[in-house]
C-alpha cells in the first residue's frame, strides 16, 4: 500500500521532472507518443506511476481538464499480466539459482561478520522478538520493516530505541538498518551478482540511448542496485523513497553522442562518474565499456540462470543487434533523447525508470 508520503513524494518527483524536462525536452502536454509509462503490477507501484505522472502531466489546458475542480488526468499505464515474472523491472523476484548459488557462497563470510560484529545486539533480539534460537542475521535484517511501523505512527518497545555505546552510540533499530543495508548492497556487490540481476536491464538502457528513446519504467529498489552496480556506480547505500536514476543523452558540437547519468535522491540530484568514463560518455565507448555486463533477451537471461536450456542459435552466438548500432552515430535522431530510470522504492518505486 502506497501511503499519503509516499505519494506526495512520487507527486514531487514528478513535478522536478517537469520543471526539468517538459517544454524543451517533452511537450508540457501529454503525448502518449512521446512518452511511454511501464510499471510492475505490484499494486504500490502502479499507485506510485499515477502520482509521479500528476506530477509530471497535471491538466493545464481545456482539452486536458475533463473535470472541473479534478487537478488530474487519466494517462496510460502498462504492466505485466499480473502474476507473471517480469525480469526486466522486477529482476529480483525471477527465479535464478545460478545467482542463489552464487549469493549462498558469498553471505556465509557476511553473515558470520555480521554476528561477530553486533553479537550482542543479535542476543537481544533474539530474546525480545521472540524468535530465540531461530534467529538468523537475514531475520534480524527483515525487521528493518519496523521503520515503515514508525512511519504510521504506531508505537515501538524501549528496546528500540536503546543507544549501544560499544556501537557508536546507535539504537537498535540504526543497527538493524546497518544489518539490512549491509546484506542489501552485497546482493549486488559482485559482478557476476550484478549482471544477472542488472544485466537485463542494462541491455534495455543500452538499446534506449542508441535510439534516443523515451521510456519511463517503474521499478523497485533491487531493480536500480542491480543497474548501478552493473555499470559500476553504486554508492553503498540503500536507495531512499521517490529516489531517481537518470540517464541523459547529449549531442556534443563534434557530432557525437555523450551520456550522463544523474541520481536524485531525498531530493537532491548528483552527477555520477561512469568509470574509466567520466562524467559525460561518449556513447561508444560507454557501450565498449559495458556491454559485457549485458544479457540480450529474456530467453537468454532464462539460460543463464539455469532455469531451462535455450536452444543454441544464431542469437546467442553472434553481438546483440544494438552492438553494431554503436559504430554507426551519424544514424541517431538529430534530437538527442533522454532516458530516465527512476527509484521510488519500497513505497512507490525506481526510461524514465523508477523504484519502490
Amino acid at each position: 500500500m502506497l501511503t499519503n508520503v509516499g505519494m506526495q513524494q512520487l507527486h514531487e518527483l514528478g513535478t522536478f521532472f517537469r520543471n526539468r524536462y517538459t517544454n524543451d525536452f517533452v511537450n508540457a502536454c501529454y503525448n502518449y507518443k512521446e512518452v511511454f509509462v511501464r510499471s510492475t503490477d505490484a499494486p504500490r507501484a502502479l499507485t506510485s506511476a499515477q502520482a509521479f505522472l500528476n506530477g509530471m502531466f497535471p491538466p493545464k489546458t481545456n482539452d486536458e481538464i475533463w473535470q472541473p475542480g479534478l487537478n488530474w488526468q487519466p494517462i496510460s499505464v502498462h504492466s505485466t499480466t499480473p502474476g507473471e515474472p517480469d525480469p526486466l523491472l522486477r529482476p529480483t523476484d525471477f527465479d535464478c539459482p545460478k545467482y542463489e548459488k552464487l549469493w549462498d557462497d558469498i553471505k556465509k563470510p557476511i553473515n558470520k561478520e555480521i554476528e561477530k560484529r553486533y553479537d550482542h545486539v543479535l542476543k537481544l533480539l533474539a530474546t525480545t522478538t521472540g524468535i530465540g534460537n531461530d534467529l538468523t542475521v537475514k531475520k534480524a535484517s527483515k525487521l528493518i520493516d519496523i521503520t515503515r511501523e514508525l512511519a504510521h505512527n504506531l508505537s515501538q518497545p524501549e528496546w528500540i530505541t536503546r543507544r549501544w555505546p560499544e556501537y557508536n552510540n546507535n539504537s537498535t533499530l540504526d543497527i538493524i538498518t546497518e544489518i539490512y543495508r549491509i546484506r542489501r548492497i552485497a546482493l549486488f556487490d559482485n559482478k557476476k551478482l550484478a549482471r544477472l540481476r542488472g544485466g537485463y536491464v542494462l541491455n534495455d538502457v543500452m538499446k534506449r540511448l542508441l535510439n534516443a528513446s523515451n521510456g519511463i519504467f517503474n521499478e523497485h529498489d533491487g531493480t536500480l542496485l542491480g543497474l548501478m552496480y552493473a555499470i559500476g556506480i553504486g554508492d553503498y547505500q540503500l536507495i531512499p523513497y521517490a529516489s531517481a536514476l537518470i540517464f541523459e543523452l547529449y549531442q556534443g558540437n563534434n557530432g557525437l553522442h555523450y551520456v550522463q547519468i544523474l541520481y536524485r535522491k531525498n531530493g537532491v540530484l548528483s552527477t555520477r562518474d561512469i568509470p574509466d568514463c567520466g562524467t559525460k560518455c561518449e556513447i561508444r565507448k560507454f557501450v565498449s565499456l559495458f556491454s559485457s555486463m549485458t544479457i540480450t533477451s529474456e530467453k537468454k537471461l532464462y539460460k543463464e540462470c539455469g532455469v531451462k536450456d535455450g536452444d543454441d542459435d544464431d542469437d546467442d552466438k553472434m553481438s546483440p543487434p544494438w552492438l553494431k548500432e554503436m559504430e554507426q552515430p551519424h544514424s541517431m535522431p538529430i534530437n538527442s533523447g533522454i532516458l530516465m530510470r527512476i527509484n521510488i522504492a519500497l513505497m512507490s518505486i525506481a526510461v524514465l525508470y523508477w523504484c519502490i
